[in-house]
């Protein structure tokens, strides 16, 4: 219902910044984290400055 509708569109925003700064789609990887994830990733995006540094950031590979 709408927390489903909600994280479709939180997933869907969070992508749109991700290519805006990366210039690269997301969308899938995006589909395959938790919310919890998700909230990490939308804060990582402000201080990271590549896509891999935000993945590894978020997995724990430093």
């Amino acid at each position: 219902g709408i927390k489903q509708g909600q994280k479709e569109g939180e997933r869907t925003l969070l992508n749109r910044l991700l290519v805006k700064k990366y210039h690269e789609d997301c969308s899938t990887w995006l589909c395959s984290l938790t919310m919890e994830q998700i909230d990490l990733v939308s804060n990582l995006l402000l201080t990271c400055d590549t896509l891999q540094e935000l993945k590894n950031q978020l997995t724990g590979n430093k």
